[in-house]
């Protein structure tokens, strides 16, 4: 959006128009109030600082009034206005000039006078303003200053209102319209203002305030984004050939502004045109003739083809601004984001003239479009371009040598081209590295290093900040490559060199590494060279890599970087490092020694505390716990107790390391064989450090050295102070189960039980949980086994059944649920519980109907009954089974068996021969499919059949005629047949 001119501005052309502010006004505060005006429009409208800015202006505006009006004073202008009101107050009932001149004059002191007020006012804010911002504590009369005063013109206005009414055609009207418009428009009634001026155009159009009077419409328009009135209202005023100034100015810019907001972009172009060709000519002030290059390239930007359009309008035209133009519209492009297009208009500029003075801006501006494109090997191809086209041979250089800032702008594109040639390479390589091309990716670390160092050579007599940072490329780039050794001596080159001669940083530099720094990765770069050595010459083997060169570099790099740098805080983590080397090769005693030398070298370095717990460290690793601890304990005191150098976050880590040490004390003694002391000593750590991050492991160590003692009742307590301490800890199942174990080896199966069992009870979501129930039922199976009477052997199997229930309980939907439920019923049978055995049968087939196991259960329901001799309800459910379970023959053969004995036994003959014949029918059908089938069970059930009916055979009476007679021995016969049938 192209930037409005404010309202202030317009109020000072007021000032200057209006025929009550002379047009000989005083220059030097009409500038001061002009610059003034340009600085307020530059500030956001919404911020304090353009309020602050508005005030001083207003102020500023009526001192331009007071010095080129004739400063009349307060009292000169009451009594004016005094004098005026009693002229005005004797014209009552008349109406002739001289009373419409009295009126036009109170009205034009009375304004001066409010004006004059408000300036007092405004001084008076402002010295309170200035006296409140430098106190702290804001006194009353501070509180209120958020809203600045506001002029009051309303008995001004009222005179001018009253002389418009009384004298409509008095010839001072058009000058009396003026005046009141600017009244409302200085105390924002601009509608109102509009329709003063608006009368003054149609019924005054010949007056010479006229033009002054469309300005302000247009600007009314302007103002409230209706453009296409604005424009019209512009056109009002640049019709009048002989208008010249800022009000045509003003009216020229606004309204190619406003074309531009209609997106009539060409026209807006145009007009733009004409403004700054009427400035170069002198018929206008050229204040906005930057401005107006500047948006006449943005309004031929915003156009397709922008470029191609501007040239054909500029054809034949004899202006000296065409390559200035075109180079506009490809920054406008490029600051829009149209990007192509801005490379069309640069290539276009340079290809019509390419010794354009800002050719080398336009090569640069376009090498950051095809980077922001990310055409990077375009933006390469034109850093090349750019090196060659602007050197001190080229014709460029001797058409423009005159320029030295042009020249200068040469010289930085060259010198930025070459800068971001090796840095384009570097980054390339480092993109095709990751790629996995490895080889690929050397070959353009050594282009990158071949243009560092021509970077290098062509300004080796210019040294600046990108010799250091192109030195510190380097360095990365030989790391990136693995030749660690030539890392290192581009890193002591940045911590040797004088910067000094660089002079001051210059902007987007960025940040650079410090000397410090750079020394340090000197060492670094040579600990990886040692690394790297000792790999392929050693075998990775750090003792035979001991007294390598590359080692002895190292340790070399070190005493270098101690020697210079010896107090920089990372000294103590250098020497520590090279005492790990000593102490990787098993030079135990030289790393300790080193670190000792490095505390008694530096007693008041400000690292003393980190050199310090170095060695304790040391001692640690090097077995010397005693040493260590002691060290540990001194640096608690320190970070814990010591004022000066007291850190709790440190001292709590200390307290870890002092833990770490006591819990190898304690593995120290386990591995020695002391299992009980270990154990102490394992609890002695958690004791004093409960929240120790292994104070977890320090209880399961405890619990298992008292295994090893053979304490096991200890072990257990030991174990079980997991789940009430450290239930997240991932140890504590496993330390449960210990416990349970633990129980066992001492017998103790009750307990142990009830600790498997505490799994399931407080970490059911624990994957052992469910098979925690298993284990518990299957200790009081164990102790069911070894019980020495039959009651404590049955009641442990009923603990077991019981056992085994709870995951039927806790987890009906776990797929091994119907085993343990099934489980459960074998032990309530084992245990004579019948009734027991009977509820869980029935409810194992209730609830799993399609488990593998609700056959057998619903199998050892009726066989409960058989043997609880309670006849009918095994019968019921004898036969119930056999209706539900027909997949399993043989148990189907013995289902019948069972019903048909029940049917017996409560002497229902009818039933049991029924299902003694179900028997006999399904083993003839499927006897030859059951393995191993017992025959005995048919032979039983035909000798039970032939049975019921020899007995049939005895209710028969052989009396009656003879052919009763003969129809009961025939039925006699008969019975005896089947009989015979059965038994064989």
């Amino acid at each position: 959006m192209m930037k409005k001119i404010s309202k202030i501005l317009t109020i000072l052309l007021l000032i200057t128009g209006a025929t009550y502010a002379q047009k000989n006004v005083c220059k030097a505060k009409t500038d001061e109030a002009r610059k003034l005006a340009e600085k307020c429009k530059a500030m956001d409208r919404k911020s304090s600082a353009f309020q602050q800015c508005r005030s001083s202006y207003n102020i500023l505006r009526q001192q331009v009034r007071t010095a080129c009006e004739g400063g009349l004073t307060t009292e000169q202008l009451e009594k004016n206005v005094q004098q005026w009101q009693e002229f005005v107050d004797g014209c009552k009932g008349r109406q002739d000039v001289r009373c419409a001149n009295a009126l036009h004059s109170l009205g034009t002191f009375t304004f001066r006078l409010e004006d004059l007020k408000h300036l007092q006012v405004m001084q008076k804010y402002e010295e309170e303003v200035a006296w409140c911002a430098d106190r702290d504590n804001k006194p009353a009369k501070c509180k209120n200053l958020d809203k600045l005063p506001k002029a009051n013109h309303q008995k001004s206005l009222g005179h001018f209102m009253d002389f418009i009414k009384k004298y409509p055609k008095d010839i001072k009207i058009p000058n009396v319209l003026y005046q009141a418009a600017a009244v409302l428009e200085a105390t924002m009634e601009d509608e109102k203002a509009y329709r003063l001026r608006l009368k003054l155009v149609k019924e005054w159009p010949n007056n010479g305030l006229v033009p002054k009077a469309w300005l302000r419409i247009g600007e009314y328009f302007f103002m409230n984004r209706k453009y296409r009135d604005a424009i019209k209202a512009y056109e009002k005023v640049t019709g009048f050939d002989n208008l010249t100034g800022k009000e045509a100015a003003l009216a020229m810019y606004h309204l190619a502004e406003s074309f531009y907001n209609i997106a009539e972009y060409e026209t807006a172009a145009i007009k733009y045109y004409d403004y700054i060709v009427g400035s170069d000519r002198g018929k206008y002030p050229s204040d906005l003739r930057q401005e107006a290059m500047d948006f006449m390239a943005a309004s031929f930007a915003d156009l397709d083809y922008g470029v191609e359009v501007a040239s054909r309008f500029l054809k034949g035209k004899k202006v000296a601004f065409k390559d200035s133009l075109y180079f506009r519209i490809g920054m406008k492009n490029k600051d829009h984001d149209r990007n192509e297009e801005a490379v069309e208009c640069f290539n276009y500029l340079l290809n019509m003239n390419p010794n354009y003075v800002d050719a080398p801006l336009a090569d640069i501006a376009m090498v950051e479009i095809l980077v922001k494109q990310e055409k990077l090997e375009e933006a390469q191809a034109h850093r090349l371009n750019v090196v060659k086209r602007y050197t001190r041979n080229s014709p460029w250089h001797k058409t423009n040598q005159k320029y030295p800032e042009s020249v200068k702008n040469a010289e930085n594109a060259i010198r930025s081209a070459m800068l971001d040639i090796p840095q384009y390479h570097h980054a390339n390589a480092a993109k095709i590295t990751e790629t996995g091309d490895v080889e690929a990716g050397k070959a353009e670390y050594r282009k990158a290093i071949k243009a560092y160092s021509d970077f290098l050579q062509r300004y080796a007599k210019e040294p600046t900040w990108d010799e250091f940072k192109v030195h510190t490329n380097l360095a990365l780039v030989y790391q990136n490559l693995n030749e660690y050794d030539k890392a290192a001596e581009r890193f002591n080159w940045i911590d040797d060199v004088d910067t000094t001669r660089y002079g001051r940083r210059h902007e987007g530099l960025g940040e650079l590494i410090k000397k410090n720094e750079a020394a340090y990765n000197a060492v670094i770069m040579m600990d990886h060279n040692r690394e790297k050595a000792k790999k392929a010459k050693a075998g990775d083997d750090d003792e035979k890599a001991y007294n390598l060169p590359e080692t002895k570099s190292y340790f070399k790099q070190v005493d270098r970087y101690m020697a210079k740098w010896g107090k920089q805080k990372d000294a103590p983590t250098l020497a520590y490092n090279a005492a790990v080397v000593h102490y990787n090769a098993k030079q135990y005693g030289t790393a300790i020694r080193v670190l000792t030398q490095l505390r008694k070298d530096f007693p008041k370095h400000e690292h003393t505390l980190v050199i310090s717990r170095m060695l304790a460290q040391a001692n640690l690793e090097n077995g010397n716990l005693d040493e260590s601890q002691k060290e540990f304990e001194w640096l608690w005191t320190q970070y814990a107790k010591v004022k000066e150098t007291r850190n709790d976050s440190m001292a709590k880590e200390i307290d870890n390391s002092i833990a770490a040490v006591l819990f190898q004390k304690a593995d120290k003694f386990v591995k020695e064989g002391k299992h009980e002391q270990g154990a102490t000593a394992y609890l002695a750590l958690v004791k004093r450090y409960p929240t120790a991050e292994f104070a977890d492991r320090a209880v399961f160590e405890a619990g298992a050295a008292y295994e090893s003692a053979k304490m096991n009742k200890a072990a257990a307590e030991t174990f079980m102070l997991m789940p009430r301490q450290y239930a997240s800890s991932p140890l504590t199942i496993r330390a449960i189960m210990r416990a349970a174990q633990a129980h066992i080896k001492d017998k103790n199966h009750r307990e142990a039980a009830y600790t498997f069992l505490f799994i399931t009870e407080n970490f059911p979501k624990d994957s052992t949980a469910f098979n925690a129930i298993g284990w518990a039922a299957g200790v009081y199976n164990t102790a069911a086994e070894e019980s020495k009477t039959q009651a404590d052997s049955a009641n442990n199997k009923k603990l077991a059944a019981q056992t085994y229930e709870i995951a039927h309980k806790k987890y009906p939907k776990h797929e091994k649920t119907p085993q343990m439920l099934y489980s459960a019923c074998i032990s309530y049978e084992e245990a004579l519980v019948t009734e027991e055995a009977i509820r869980c049968n029935k409810e194992l087939v209730k609830s799993y109907p399609k488990s593998s196991y609700a056959l057998d259960a619903a199998f050892s329901i009726p066989m409960a009954y058989q043997t609880a001799k309670k006849w009918s309800e095994a019968a019921t459910e004898f036969v119930a089974f056999t209706r539900s379970y027909t997949s399993d023959k043989e148990k189907l053969i013995a289902a019948h068996y069972g019903a048909a004995k029940a049917y017996a036994e409560l002497n229902d003959k009818k039933s049991a021969q029924t299902q003694f014949n179900n028997v006999l029918t399904s083993y003839e059908k499927h006897g030859l499919q059951i393995a191993n089938a017992d025959p005995s069970i048919p032979a039983e059930a035909a000798y039970a059949l032939g049975e019921y009916i020899y007995d049939e055979m005895n209710e028969i009476d052989i009396k009656g005629n003879d052919r009763a007679k003969q129809q009961a021995i025939k039925n006699l016969t008969a019975k005896l047949q089947a009989a015979m049938s059965q038994y064989a």
